[in-house]
């Protein structure tokens, strides 16, 4: 979801703009929720917008495995939770803003370690309307979960609080360090507007059985993007009709960030495309599409998921690992006849041992709850020993990092019993380039030059010049749409 400010972005620092839009916000919140306390009482029916489930992730009921590694023995975060737990019935609302929750079988899912752990505590999933119409409507949800992707945007609505002393330095040390620096981003002074539960990961997965067919050896961990280029270079032919692509290197988007590549100066607020390292990261499109076959006669020159698990065409497809998970439940991707496997995500030439950028889900607490210890008790109890491992044996992956726990992802199913987890881990992601309000007119920039050069041949700097062009052009139309 795009939300737009009214105001004018200022030129010169991005960061402190979301700090003052904050505090606005957060003040203009709590004046216009003094009138609402009854309809908040009265609980909230409302329905959020249909949301892109990324990561579909239906948990299993909680077991009480415990995991070696980052903090065997005592749950820092359990333990102190329980010293607060309430006695009394509290009622939160819950709104997942792109984070998977989307129905009441995975509300029930995700937050039954919670009840579990906290009967007293009732999770209301707020349906009916998307979070503008909720905050109109002074129904604002005291938890929204969402993915580190939207956290600007929910800085523009005055959503984020400050939750860094909410988790002690115990449960802090077991989250990620790569996400809690992520989350830093956002902020003046070190705040974290939100608690990560749950990351995804970059893999690339391969069609065995094409590799067999001409002998070539399968891809490796570590791999780069000229590499895997070269490896596509192989295999893509044409055998009896049937175009088979060696490898896809994704769209711009995709690309930009696992390059921690900033599409826009932070300063001036100018598009940064026709520069030296967007040049030398499109040259992997230009390799790529010149590979003869590549580009179909009826100008398709971008595959996906669909390429690799139904039709079969596809030999190596960069990824991510959650969305492999979820699809591999669904019966329409589980291809009976394809042997498969994954590896690391490729890295950039330039950094190796980094794959995909980082991607994760977060929980935040409103601004304006009422029920501010009872909200603190479940996204402390989010990053628990106990939580973890029942969300990360099922189909999420932990945010923990540990390697152990890695290595039982999406185990209750034994999706991945056959398949080489490890290596999928080989490699950190990539650290992310900061948001700003411009990225989606930027990253449309990019994908038009992505397709010229497919369709039309171009070469890489006249297609980022003039994507340099069209992207600055909508930079302005937005910022005097915020005048």
């Amino acid at each position: 979801m795009k939300v737009e400010s009214q105001r004018k972005p200022s030129k010169a620092n991005y960061t402190f703009e979301r700090k003052v839009r904050v505090m606005k916000h957060v003040r203009w919140l709590s004046f216009f929720m003094l009138g609402m306390i009854v309809l908040l009482a009265a609980g909230c029916n409302a329905e959020p917008a249909q949301e892109q489930t990324n990561a579909n992730a239906n948990v299993s009921d909680a077991t009480n495995q415990e995991v070696n590694g980052n903090g065997s023995g005592a749950d820092s975060g359990a333990a102190a939770a329980d010293e607060e737990t309430l006695n009394e019935p509290v009622t939160l609302t819950f709104y997942s803003h792109y984070a998977g929750i989307v129905n009441d079988e995975s509300m029930e899912a995700f937050f039954a370690p919670v009840q579990e752990q906290y009967p007293n505590i009732t999770i209301e999933r707020m349906t009916g309307m998307n979070l503008d119409e909720a905050i109109a409507a002074g129904q604002v949800p005291d938890l929204i979960a969402t993915s580190n992707v939207y956290v600007y945007d929910m800085i523009e609505l005055g959503l984020a609080t400050d939750l860094s002393n909410v988790l002690s330095e115990e449960d802090w040390k077991r989250v990620h360090p790569g996400a809690i620096d992520v989350m830093k981003e956002f902020s003046e002074n070190g705040e974290i507007y939100g608690v990560p539960y749950a990351m995804n990961y970059g893999v690339m997965v391969y069609n065995k059985g094409i590799f067999d067919r001409y002998g070539i050896d399968y891809p490796k961990a570590g791999m780069t993007f000229s590499e895997s280029i070269e490896l596509g270079r192989q295999l893509t032919r044409e055998e009896d009709g049937f175009q088979i692509i060696g490898f896809d290197p994704g769209n711009s988007t995709s690309l930009t960030k696992t390059h921690s590549l900033q599409p826009v100066d932070l300063e001036t607020g100018k598009a940064l495309l026709n520069t030296e390292p967007f040049q030398q990261m499109f040259k992997i499109y230009e390799q790529v599409y010149r590979i003869p076959g590549f580009v179909s006669p009826e100008g398709k020159y971008s595959y996906g998921i669909d390429d690799f698990f139904k039709e079969q065409k596809l030999a190596m497809y960069p990824y991510w690992l959650v969305n492999i998970t979820s699809r591999l439940l669904d019966p329409n991707y589980a291809a009976a006849d394809l042997e498969w496997d994954f590896t690391s995500y490729p890295s950039p030439d330039g950094n190796p041992g980094h794959g995909r950028e980082f991607d994760f889900h977060l929980m935040m607490v409103s601004p304006v709850t009422e029920q501010v210890e009872a909200a603190h008790q479940v996204v402390r109890y989010l990053t628990s020993i106990h939580f973890q491992t029942v969300m990360n044996n099922d189909t999420r992956l932990t945010i923990m990092q540990n390697p152990e726990l890695r290595l039982q992802h999406a185990s209750n199913n034994g999706l991945y019993d056959d398949k080489d987890l490890a290596a999928v881990f080989a490699v950190e992601p990539s650290p992310v380039p900061k948001s700003t309000i411009y990225d989606n007119a930027v990253y449309s920039a990019l994908n038009e030059a992505r397709k010229r050069i497919a369709l039309e041949g171009i070469d890489v700097n006249t297609a980022l010049r003039e994507a340099a062009e069209q992207a600055d052009k909508a930079i302005a139309e937005i910022k005097e749409g915020k005048g």
